[in-house]
């Protein structure tokens, strides 16, 4: 149960958050409230810091322990100054900041800031872990990540699930301590029920409800700046990323960084993640290991034509070992496919063969047509498979030949597409 503060605080808001964990996010979303401005990354805990630095140097020669009234008035002075001319600019009474830098120096911002209140933001792991590696593609030393790559250069995974480990448990340990100014939000809840986690938000901030508030965000003047490149081209809050962390190969985690990851998950509320994290469909093991009754309609879509002729799956044990499960992520379907016969079934039972497909449907279409290379939608995850590189391209063939046939044209020949002419070539041995 949270305490609403009386409306009459007026002390600053600092969202503590590591990168890639949704922040803009937030931050738009609380910018848009009438009664908060919260421009772009400040790094205001770093002028407390600088000033800190400062005081102490010409009052105690550098010295630890508690500072002065006056440094600490000045201190608040120095940091509060530029932060409120910027709300007054927008009408509003507070300000919220919510730069990286804040996790590390909320011990400092509590001092200088007896009536702040924060906001502990947290993302799944794995899913950050596919947001951090998409977003930096050109080289890590945009968000921090840089000195953990350094460290282990050969697995960016573990590099990253480290400075995730790191960052959530000063999270933690904070939140921990102080009860009474501190909230905590999980990303996958604000995206999928916005309203309700601003509603939550907005009383332990002791600000006004407001119902609209997620909406009005995408309508509302924002500035820009440090922050997510691709908040300024989305309209709208939505859950598209949650679970995307399926694709990261969890072998890759050493089994001590692994249990560190899992102790603070369970903490969050999330499920553990075991040795299967790959195998399994859903964003929280829907479905788990279950070929479920696919629509036909559906995987014509998926392939881009006419429902295609799909088989009842016999349940015959030992033509489930050559099947493979093709499941579509984003639509929660399952087909087993048979590359021997090229045979596509739907299954009501729990045949469940040791060959799987795991993707979505964009990849699964663009793997069928040629657009994109098998070998490469594997290494990068969006296609996840147990059963060899042979037995995945005899499942693309068998769902390429049943597409529609192309027009005889020069231009449309299949084969013309490099990356197809080697996929039939591997799929050809897999028969």
């Amino acid at each position: 149960m949270i305490t609403q503060p009386p409306r009459d605080i007026n002390g600053p808001i600092f969202v503590l958050c590591f990168a890639r964990s949704g922040s803009t996010l937030l931050r738009v979303l609380l910018n848009a409230h009438p009664e908060i401005a919260s421009p772009p990354e400040t790094s205001v805990a770093r002028v407390c810091e600088t000033t800190e630095r400062a005081w102490r140097q010409v009052t105690r020669a550098g010295a630890p322990g508690p500072l002065t009234s006056e440094a600490l008035s000045e201190i608040r002075s120095a940091a509060d100054r530029p932060m409120r001319a910027y709300a007054r600019v927008q009408g509003k009474r507070l300000w919220c900041d919510k730069s990286l830098d804040n996790v590390w120096l909320a011990p400092l911002l509590t001092e200088v800031f007896p009536d702040r209140r924060f906001i502990c933001l947290y993302r799944h792991c794995l899913d950050f872990v596919m947001s951090g590696l998409d977003a930096s593609r050109w080289g890590f030393a945009a968000y921090g990540f840089e000195k953990y790559v350094q460290k282990s250069p050969g697995n960016t995974v573990h590099a990253l699930v480290r400075y995730w480990c790191d960052h959530t448990e000063a999270l933690l340990r904070h939140q921990h301590s102080d009860l009474t100014g501190t909230t905590g939000i999980r990303y996958e809840d604000l995206v999928r029920d916005a309203d309700a986690e601003l509603r939550r938000l907005s009383g332990f901030l002791g600000v006004e409800d407001r119902p609209e508030l997620a909406r009005a965000a995408f309508s509302t003047k924002h500035d820009l700046g440090a922050g997510d490149h691709k908040l300024p081209f989305t309209d709208r809050v939505n859950d598209a990323s949650v679970g995307t962390g399926r694709r990261v190969p969890v072998h890759l985690i050493p089994s001590d960084l692994m249990d560190r990851m899992n102790d603070c998950l369970r903490q969050l509320g999330y499920p553990d993640v075991g040795p299967d994290w790959n195998d399994v469909p859903g964003p929280e093991g829907r479905q788990r290991g279950r070929s479920v009754p696919a629509s036909v309609s559906v995987l014509g879509q998926v392939l881009g034509g006419p429902p295609p002729v799909v088989h009842q799956c016999p349940h015959d044990a030992r033509a489930i070992q050559d099947q493979v499960l093709v499941t579509v992520q984003d639509g929660q379907l399952s087909w087993l496919v048979d590359p021997q016969s090229g045979k596509v079934l739907t299954c009501d039972s729990t045949c469940r063969p040791p060959g799987r497909l795991v993707t979505d449907a964009a990849t699964l279409k663009g793997v069928v047509t040629g657009e994109l290379n098998i070998g490469g939608e594997l290494r990068t995850g969006a296609l996840r498979a147990v059963g060899g590189v042979s037995r995945v391209a005899g499942v693309v063939l068998a769902l390429r030949d049943l597409q529609p046939a192309v027009p005889d044209r020069e231009d449309a020949a299949p084969d013309r597409n490099p990356h197809v002419a080697q996929d039939r070539t591997i799929a050809t041995v897999a028969r």
